[in-house]
């Protein structure tokens, strides 16, 4: 999968997804992985067709159940970073 822009979504826009979007970037750059843009956003605010991949907890994850499967990433446990790691790459590699 080619990503070129990551979109993490939260119930605030402001919390989680800022935390998502930090560490994903961090990821990003472990990874050497450039010219990938990331934000966050509310659920409210997102739409299919904003991203080419979204992150998310699972308790959020019904805003995006329209959205194709392979662009979603969806987290157990949102601090895990081994999880958000795997999924990542996982991810990517699509």
């Amino acid at each position: 999968m080619e990503v070129h822009k990551i979109l993490c979504a939260c119930g605030s826009g402001v919390g989680c997804s800022l935390m998502l979007e930090s560490n994903i970037q961090d990821w990003l750059k472990s990874q050497n992985k450039t010219n990938i843009e990331v934000l966050h956003a509310t659920t409210t605010d997102v739409k299919p067709g904003d991203a080419d991949l979204y992150v998310m907890s699972r308790d959020l994850s019904s805003f995006a159940s329209s959205f194709p499967e392979e662009s979603k990433v969806v987290l157990n446990d949102l601090v895990d970073a081994n999880e958000l790691n795997e999924k990542l790459s996982a991810a990517f590699s699509r």
